[in-house]
């Protein structure tokens, strides 16, 4: 294992294969090889994220290309991925394919009053008479 001065990993062997990991500026990683053949590359853009590191727009995984809207949006190949968010907490993933066929997934975390096995349900108020 090799390691720059910024405390980057460059080098990487494991078993046989040789693992080569290059870096930009900011430190931030743009290209995995093995065997001197490219696994992976990422671009950023020059936006500072929260943690002051600029944020992926592209990554190009074993020839799969994703494009990244923020944390909001992504793209690959005809695959859509949309995330929602309620503030900071990610709550839904809505995933299709261009032509749209549909799937939403729901990201739930244990509620405080549920015991292990019950599902949620929101409380309902009894209905009320008019008179």
């Amino acid at each position: 294992m090799v390691v720059t001065p910024n405390g980057n990993q460059t080098t990487r062997v494991i078993g046989a294969d040789a693992f080569t990991l290059a870096y930009d500026a900011e430190n931030r990683l743009v290209e995995v090889k093995k065997n001197g053949t490219a696994l992976a590359q990422f671009t950023y853009d020059g936006e500072s994220a929260p943690k002051g590191y600029g944020n992926r727009v592209k990554s190009v995984e074993s020839g799969i290309t994703t494009l990244f809207v923020g944390g909001h949006y992504e793209v690959t190949g005809s695959q859509i991925t949309k995330y929602y968010f309620a503030g900071s907490q990610r709550i839904a993933v809505r995933k299709y394919a261009i032509p749209r066929s549909m799937n939403v997934e729901y990201l739930l975390t244990d509620h405080p009053s549920l015991c292990s096995g019950q599902a949620w349900v929101p409380p309902v108020s009894p209905p009320t008479r008019a008179g």
